[in-house]
């Protein structure tokens, strides 16, 4: 089976490979999803719709999980820190790296947008 136009300025057709299951941390603990698998040869990329309508992505974290993470990692002075107060405050045992990486992942995607409403403004 395949999707075409998957990925905005691709030409090639998104093909089913098989369908992944994956364990990701949620704001409310760890969960397991499935979903469809598809990659297109052309451009090299891949997708996974279910993982992707739910929030879930790279890093086995949920957005809402995601958002603990980075806000404690902004406020709590140091990423050791922060895991102590996410696991005190939702019960997520979070690593110190991955508080960090994502803290800095969210970061840079507030920085492109804040940027991108500037340039917005000033055009």
């Amino acid at each position: 089976m395949a999707v075409s136009g998957a990925f905005p300025g691709s030409k090639g057709e998104m093909e089913f490979i098989r369908y992944d299951r994956s364990r990701f941390t949620s704001a409310t603990g760890q969960i397991q999803a499935i979903s469809a698998y598809y990659h297109c040869n052309r451009c090299k990329r891949s997708r996974w719709p279910a993982f992707e309508s739910l929030g879930l992505g790279p890093g086995g974290l949920s957005q809402g999980a995601g958002r603990i993470a980075a806000w404690a990692g902004a406020i709590a002075g140091g990423f050791k820190r922060s895991g102590e107060i996410v696991k005190k405050l939702s019960g997520l045992d979070l690593s110190a790296s991955t508080l960090e990486r994502v803290t800095e992942q969210i970061g840079h995607e507030i920085k492109k947008e804040q940027k991108a409403e500037v340039e917005s403004a000033l055009s």
